[in-house]
């Protein structure tokens, strides 16, 4: 399969180069959610529409899922650069930021976000270390939580379906209250 071919099939899932497994399977599983046919059942159109989209979501899912698992589990990336700074983000994880992203883990659901939704997110407080959770809701009101670092990259990302969103608010509470 050409680069073309793929990068095609990485922007139905709105993802970019490089993407992981894991975040292709996060992409995949969120978009499942807000384009899901039986959302639409009181509008024909729309859920005509709905269906279409949703086979192109699993036509590319597919594809990518089989590319990854027999090339590495990611993408070809795009530059070298995104890799440097994904590491260079990582090795700068502080002790905090790590207590923080262990709190996020531990919320029922969490799944893990793709970094396309990271500059929606709004600012909501600094960490001690500097560094800053945001947060976001989608159209469909699926909840989201991202931290930067003190760069303003993007070090963790997840997202809860709506049974978990009071889980999640509830650990982003005890999260400010600890460690601002």
């Amino acid at each position: 399969m050409n680069n073309q071919d793929l990068h095609k099939h990485l922007a139905v899932l709105e993802l970019e180069p490089g993407a992981s497994l894991e975040e292709i399977k996060a992409s995949y599983k969120e978009l499942v959610q807000i384009w899901h046919p039986d959302r639409f059942d009181s509008n024909s159109n729309l859920q005509q529409r709905a269906h279409l989209q949703l086979q192109r979501i699993n036509e590319s899912y597919e594809i990518l899922k089989d590319y990854c698992e027999h090339n590495e589990y990611r993408t070809p990336e795009d530059s070298s650069q995104n890799a440097r700074q994904k590491t260079e983000s990582q090795r700068s994880t502080s002790n905090i930021l790590k207590r923080v992203i262990n709190i996020l883990n531990e919320v029922p659901g969490m799944t893990p976000a793709h970094h396309r939704d990271f500059n929606r997110a709004i600012p909501r407080f600094k960490l001690g270390d500097g560094s800053v959770v945001k947060t976001w809701k989608n159209p469909v009101g699926v909840d989201h939580v991202f931290i930067a670092d003190k760069s303003g990259n993007m070090i963790f990302g997840g997202f809860v379906g709506w049974i978990h969103s009071n889980a999640l608010q509830e650990a982003i509470d005890e999260i400010h209250k600890d460690f601002t």
